[in-house]
């Protein structure tokens, strides 16, 4: 959620006017200020600026404490790899306005997914202003510009004295307040989803018994069978089953129901209302993988130990007959092992994951009410 804290890093993109608003908090800007990039941050001096390979850092007292300003160079792209590091994009557009560079921007903002930061377009109207002869037309090209960035959910600000200059730079905190609801009424919808976790729970216990899913008697018998044991590299009966388990519990590639992979579905539906993947983020995907870590995690703590975790010799269990005598007849060292391990594997899925689920879902929305508190 670090797009929604109070940093002040801002990024700067559009056309030329950028550097126009720029020159009021550096003071003065490089002479080919337009061949490179421009670091701006508060100082003690009008401007004092300082070469650094590609990029000019530029320190003025009129450069408000606590912000940082980058302007990238027009060919210098890598902000778009590492825009997270931003808590707000603005970009500038000047006369004429509803350029295709400016919808370009803001579509390309509107692609980024993980953590983006909130968009306010910057429309400079001052010079041009000033120089018009006809400030009627010049109006209607204004109004007609931001009816259509707000048509597209955008945060539009006209900069048009040096009065405006700390309404764009701090606008970050009525936009703070803007994403509180926006956020306030997600977590609305979250809690209203909770409540179908009962019957989604159920439907995933009835595909878990199901044919294929991971509690039938066909998946048990293959999880406890000597093919497991042929092909696992472990020397116990009950680790090879472990092993052997979390293949049909955790498929690779696949969240088909009767699977845990299907809780992870589960837990993204009630974060998102999408059970299509649809719809993610950053911190939507880390809520998932560390729903599978503990699923694991919790998965060896019950299946570990017992009267049948012992190691056996290859020579023990040398063929499918020898195997099945282990196991299978009363006076074999094995006997009764299938059944406890299916009863210990089935409590596991009925009973633990639900806790666990349920556990993630809850930390998440704590996490969640704290960010809009």
């Amino acid at each position: 959620m670090k797009n929604f804290s109070l940093e002040n890093k801002l990024l700067f993109l559009g056309d030329k006017s950028r550097f126009i608003f720029s020159k009021n908090l550096a003071g003065n800007l490089p002479t080919d200020y337009e061949n490179f990039s421009l670091l701006l941050e508060h100082g003690e001096t009008i401007s004092q600026i300082q070469k650094r390979e590609e990029l000019f850092l530029i320190a003025s007292f009129k450069t408000p404490p606590g912000i940082k300003i980058l302007l990238p160079k027009a060919e210098d792209d890598s902000w778009k790899e590492n825009y997270d590091n931003f808590s707000r994009i603005i970009i500038f557009e000047e006369f004429p306005l509803g350029k295709d560079s400016t919808q370009q921007l803001i579509e390309t903002w509107q692609r980024l997914t993980r953590n983006r930061p909130p968009l306010t377009i910057v429309v400079m109207d001052l010079l041009h202003r000033q120089g018009s002869t006809d400030l009627d037309r010049l109006d209607d090209a204004v109004i007609e510009a931001k009816k259509n960035y707000e048509s597209q959910g955008l945060d539009v600000i006209f900069f048009r004295s040096a009065a405006d200059v700390i309404n764009v730079l701090y606008r970050h905190e009525s936009l703070l307040q803007k994403y509180k609801k926006l956020l306030s009424h997600e977590l609305e919808e979250i809690y209203g989803r909770m409540y179908e976790l009962d019957f989604l729970y159920e439907d995933f216990l009835f595909d878990c018994d199901d044919t294929g899913g991971c509690l039938s008697l066909s998946t048990m018998n293959k999880i406890c069978s000597f093919d497991s044991v042929k092909f696992s590299n472990k020397n116990s009966f009950w680790e090879a089953y472990n092993e052997a388990a979390l293949k049909k519990l955790f498929p690779a590639n696949t969240s088909s129901a009767g699977t845990l992979n299907y809780l992870v579905e589960i837990c993204g539906y009630i974060l998102t209302g999408d059970f299509d993947g649809k719809i993610s983020s950053q911190r939507i995907e880390q809520t998932k993988l560390y729903l599978i870590r503990v699923l694991k995690a919790k998965f060896s703590e019950r299946m570990s130990g017992g009267k049948f975790s012992g190691g056996i010799s290859s020579y023990e269990a040398r063929d499918v007959v020898t195997y099945k005598k282990l196991t299978s007849d009363r006076s074999g060292r094995f006997y009764g092992i299938n059944a406890e391990y299916s009863q210990r594997l089935r409590k596991f899925v009925m009973e633990d994951t639900k806790k666990i689920l349920q556990s993630t879902l809850d930390d998440y929305i704590k996490n969640f009410e704290r960010v809009i508190q």
